[in-house]
């Protein structure tokens, strides 16, 4: 009861649009897992076995077959955030996260089943005898509510700009400005520019440049992962035990690593596992409606596989990745960031139990801890007082100020309530742990040979996040040909490439406030529609399991 307690009291003491999502997709996940009496497991063999018998091209040019839609819905998923998105789990939440995250995915099978089952069976053919079709649509026709399906729709642009473009545009575009030291907005205009040229050949251009280019950097992916993985042999068994037996207790802290608790752990797993695989969100359900199969359970049964590959491989490998390499909780050395940085009026010790929980609970829950204010005195770079900083959730060591030429800084810092108020006076540096968006560079820096490993990284994630902006920018195209028509579809990339320009300069948490909005505003129609069409895709599926049966 005490954890309950506690995850219920996190979840409403930080209540966002995002946290309304996380309830309803364990909710809806768990319920067509019991509903449809457990279909990723009675089901997972069969599903597997019709994407492999199916074959990868088909001889209608405007038709295309499940091996090629899956891929291309798996590369819109797999994207930045299955890299560093899982990085920023384990962050907040601890290595128990990855075991909510798996936990949620398995949920999250049932509602692809019923998601795309749906969309599928109500899609449409236009004048030309071409497949067109999505959540709007059922929600129009089949539910007769015109004003939820232009919601739906209009959320879904603002999600495929807020969401789907701008942060994976910001951190390719960082990444590779600070590699290679070119000029940020050149680097935005490239990539819009590669975008833009993709999109507007059309949906078969998409699905081309996947073929060629996602497998390859998959399994490239893979490959790095697994070598860094074995690199550190010494610390799987050690990792796995952290994931999985200490799940309800992830509040034991390992290194320097402050701040987790199991009311973090699971909203941090659980959310990132719903934001990787999409599930609830009907997203990928739009890609399906040209599949060449007429079953809509099949090709539902296919889907229900991409939670599976997106989060219980990838996510989970990542997570390996990082515990594994032991870099998560080490102290590194590094530049202090203000931000980030706290002053304690006392000394503290991360190996005594009791200052462990007290540190933890002021940052978790932000229970009163007596921060420095003052005149902090600096002699030779070194405090003269025995107190203790907090950064990036651990106690920083080896701490020493410097003046901005990069001397010893001497001399007296103002301090109110433990932040520095004089900034430009001094350079801070010292070790702590690497904050989570630094965390997958460092990773691949230090276990492949520097330089390599770096390139390694920016190369990984550079296609990694093309592809979620490609496949995102068209499930957006397919949202406005519901509201317009389809003719103005050129109009609409060449709006999403230049809003996603000017939006790069928008402050961040911004964009990211307006862009979980969309995503809650996005998902509530989509559940709603299948909520209320459950009893015929259940009885699709008893015919479907039936025939399986007599054969």
């Amino acid at each position: 009861m005490r954890y309950l307690y506690i995850v219920g009291f996190s979840i409403l003491r930080d209540f966002n649009p995002m946290s309304l999502v996380l309830i309803m997709a364990i909710f809806i996940g768990i319920y067509f897992t019991v509903y449809f009496n457990f279909p990723q497991v009675r089901f997972f063999f069969k599903a597997l076995n019709i994407l492999r018998k199916d074959k990868f091209f088909t001889n209608n040019s405007h038709t295309y077959s499940l091996k090629q839609l899956f891929l291309t819905s798996i590369a819109g998923m797999v994207g930045v955030g299955n890299i560093t998105g899982v990085a920023t789990a384990i962050y907040f939440g601890g290595p128990t996260s990855l075991f909510w995250m798996i936990l949620a995915a398995f949920f999250a099978m049932a509602t692809k089943l019923i998601e795309v089952s749906l969309v599928h069976k109500y899609r449409k053919t236009n004048e030309k005898g071409r497949f067109y079709g999505g959540t709007m649509y059922v929600i129009k026709e089949k539910m007769n509510f015109s004003t939820m399906a232009t919601l739906f729709s209009v959320m879904t642009i603002i999600v495929a700009i807020l969401l789907g473009a701008i942060p994976q545009v910001e951190i390719i575009s960082h990444a590779i400005s600070s590699a290679f030291d070119l000029d940020l907005n050149f680097i935005v205009f490239l990539i819009v520019l590669l975008v833009g040229f993709i999109l507007i050949f059309g949906f078969k251009r998409i699905v081309c440049f996947i073929e060629v280019m996602f497998p390859f950097i998959g399994f490239s992916f893979i490959i790095v992962s697994v070598f860094i993985i074995i690199s550190n042999y010494q610390n799987i068994l050690p990792s796995l035990k952290m994931i999985f037996l200490d799940v309800l207790s992830p509040d034991s802290v390992i290194g320097g690593f402050l701040g987790t608790s199991i009311a973090y752990s699971i909203g941090n797993g659980s959310m990132k596992s719903i934001q990787s695989n999409e599930a609830g969100l009907g997203s990928s359900a739009m890609l399906y409606v040209k599949s060449e199969e007429k079953n809509s359970i099949k090709v539902g049964l296919v889907a229900m596989l991409e939670p599976f590959v997106d989060t219980i491989l990838i996510c989970f490998l990542s997570g390996l990745l990082i515990l594994s390499s032991g870099c998560w909780n080490e102290k590194n050395d590094t530049i202090l960031k203000n931000d980030q940085l706290v002053i304690l009026a006392k000394h503290y010790d991360d190996t005594n139990s009791k200052d462990v929980k007290e540190l933890s609970d002021f940052l978790l829950y932000g229970s009163r801890i007596k921060t420095f204010s003052g005149d902090l005195l600096v002699e030779n770079g070194e405090m003269l007082y025995f107190l203790s900083v907090i950064h990036n959730k651990s106690l920083a060591e080896d701490i020493l100020f410097f003046d901005k030429v990069g001397n010893y800084y001497s001399g007296r810092l103002k301090i109110i309530d433990g932040e520095i108020q004089e900034l430009d006076k001094v350079v801070i540096k010292g070790k702590s742990i690497i904050k989570e968006d630094e965390l997958m560079l460092h990773i691949f820096t230090k276990n492949l040979y520097g330089f390599w490993g770096k390139g390694i990284f920016i190369l990984l994630i550079v296609f990694l996040a093309l592809t979620t902006i490609v496949v995102w920018g068209y499930y957006g195209g397919l949202a406005f040909s519901f509201l317009f028509n389809k003719k103005y579809i050129k109009l609409y990339y060449l709006s999403f490439l230049i809003i996603t320009i000017f939006s790069m300069y928008i402050f961040e948490p911004v964009y990211l406030s307006f862009g979980a909005i969309a995503f809650t505003l996005m998902a509530l129609p989509n559940v709603i529609c299948i909520m209320v069409c459950r009893k015929e895709i259940k009885k699709d599926l008893k015919e479907f399991s039936n025939k399986k049966s007599t054969k």
